[in-house]
């Protein structure tokens, strides 16, 4: 599961592939229940049931229904880009949920601002969640857009890198995700992909038009249609430390004070030739090279 930044409602992803999103408030009726590809699968649509009765044999019944992978592992992330408090925009990264024949990738959803309307004067009953108040929880957790980030085999699991916050676990504006992906039956290899997806910064195109005539407005919205086309709509790729690159069997997200954090932790990256700015060190299972490890300079 992961908790919405605003701290109201929370995602679950289970063994079937969806997702559902619960309000704190209201334990009886989710918010939505989804897949990567479609809302409300637990409402039962009468015409489409009726016309694959009708169109299927017993055979084909069974056979039909497209199998999806379990959802392993969710995250939701927050970023410092609205003044409002209750945060703008999110992110929702799914670890799984695909279709059974979909490659190997992690799923990121660009999900609106959670904008909660002013409620009206409270009668002093306990009413549970107000129906305003769902109905605009329910429209931030519907997805805007959603990026895929491929990985070269099976992904185990997936790590955020957070700019300059060490909580929250990592889901606070993170500048990267590294991937923790099969390169063998025996090895794993680390792979890091730039966070959040290019698009989830770039506004639509003729957005920022302040044009004073029919020209400008053709002049402005080419250029920014030839602009937004140029960029790249699969996240870059980051360059990890070589000893990341093959063996690795085992990684471990840990939670730093913020005075360690950023004796780890560089500038973020900022284009696809940069290094993922962590400094790391080495360490060994023998007692022989303990006296070398208590006098190196390496953290």
């Amino acid at each position: 599961m992961a908790i919405h930044p605003a701290g109201h409602f929370f995602a679950v992803g289970y063994m079937d592939g969806c997702v559902a999103f619960w309000a704190i408030e209201d334990e009886d009726q989710p918010l939505l229940v989804r897949t990567t590809t479609d809302l409300d699968v637990n409402v039962i649509n009468g015409e489409e049931l009726d016309k694959f009765l009708q169109n299927s044999s017993d055979q084909e019944k069974g056979d039909g229904l497209s199998e999806r992978q379990p959802v392993y592992k969710v995250a939701w992330c927050g970023f410092p880009n609205s003044s409002d408090p209750r945060g703008g925009a999110t992110a929702l990264i799914l670890l799984g949920g695909d279709g059974s024949d979909e490659p190997y990738r992690l799923t990121v959803q660009t999900m609106p601002a959670f904008d909660s309307p002013e409620l009206p004067a409270s009668s002093g009953l306990n009413d549970g969640l107000h129906a305003s108040i769902r109905k605009a929880m329910r429209l931030s957790v519907s997805p805007t857009e959603t990026t895929y980030y491929p990985a070269s085999g099976p992904i185990h699991d997936f790590i955020l890198f957070p700019k300059s916050n060490p909580h929250f676990s990592g889901c606070w504006d993170p500048v990267a995700v590294l991937l923790l992906t099969a390169a063998s039956p025996e090895s794993r290899i680390v792979e890091a992909r730039q966070f959040p997806p290019p698009s989830f910064t770039s506004p639509p195109p003729g957005t920022n038009a302040q044009s004073t005539s029919k020209c400008d407005d053709v002049i402005h919205d080419l250029s920014a249609t030839l602009k937004d086309m140029a960029l790249s709509v699969e996240p870059l790729p980051i360059h990890v430390h070589s000893k990341l690159h093959s063996g690795v069997f085992y990684t471990r997200l840990l939670t730093l004070q913020r005075n360690i954090h950023d004796v780890f932790v560089g500038q973020p990256p900022m284009h696809a030739d940069a290094e993922l700015p962590i400094i790391g060190g080495s360490a060994w299972m023998d007692d022989n090279r303990l006296s070398d490890l208590r006098f190196s300079k390496v953290l």
